[in-house]
């Protein structure tokens, strides 16, 4: 069944993943530019938005803008930090509705606000429906060379204490850091280490969030299991946190 015809503006390739998940049949017509948008003569509008991190202080200009011309304006925050927060705060409208993966720890004036744990989803279905083989490559049960892995990340000063102590320690582990602030990820294995076959890479990635080619399937580099350090390693320790009273993520 087709519904009535719908304007449907997009900002990304993740909202674009979104949208192709619908099953029934829906007569619309997709934007990616802003003024075309606009412009076009649909009689219902929507807009669906992912908020872009790092922060991209266009974004509030582009939603202010948008919730003034549609009738609903969806928005995905995967991304919970200070920033994005922020941008939400100061987009608070009635017909603006936000999908956030994790918690706001304040009520909005008018905006609602629903939970959509958007890394578990995605991730779970490319591993449930997608290839559940890859799961077969796992071995947790057999002996292992090395006592953990800690693939930290970019640098952060909890992340700092983190590998100090590993450091100190002379366990055998799997250990990356990148020990810098900006950085673009390399083949340095001190600094980054992740599971390549089946990947295909659009480019040098700056952030873990950007997305691949993985065996097909269009997802974010820190979505794909590390198959192979995981088989080397017996335990996981992972370095993920934040502090603000105003969210959790």
């Amino acid at each position: 069944m087709l519904v009535a015809h719908v304007g449907v503006f997009y900002n990304s390739d993740t909202v674009l993943y979104h949208i192709k998940q619908f099953k029934q049949g829906i007569n619309s017509e997709l934007y990616h530019n802003v003024d075309a948008f606009v412009d076009c003569t649909a009689p219902v509008r929507i807009a669906i938005l992912h908020i872009p991190y790092p922060v991209d202080p266009e974004f509030v200009s582009l939603v202010r803008r948008l919730q003034s011309w549609c009738s609903a304006v969806f928005v995905i925050c995967t991304e919970l930090h200070p920033g994005t927060v922020a941008q939400i705060q100061q987009c608070d409208y009635s017909n603006t509705l936000y999908y956030v993966a994790g918690t706001l720890n304040f009520n909005m004036a008018f905006s609602p606000v629903h939970e959509y744990q958007d890394w578990f989803h995605t991730t779970s279905y490319f591993y449930q429906q997608y290839l559940p083989e890859l799961l077969t490559r796992l071995q947790p049960y057999s002996v292992k060379p090395r006592s953990f892995d800690a693939l930290l990340g970019r640098k952060k000063p909890h992340r700092d204490h983190v590998y100090n102590l590993i450091t100190a320690s002379g366990l055998p582990s799997v250990t990356t850091y990148i020990n810098k602030t900006q950085t673009e990820f390399n083949s340095d294995p001190a600094q980054w280490r992740w599971e390549m076959p089946g990947v295909k890479m659009h480019g040098i990635p700056a952030w873990t969030v950007d997305r691949v080619d993985y065996y097909g399937h269009n997802m974010s580099i820190s979505q794909i299991i590390p198959i192979e350090v995981y088989n080397e390693t017996a335990f996981s320790l992972v370095t993920e946190t934040c502090y603000s009273n105003d969210f959790s993520f």
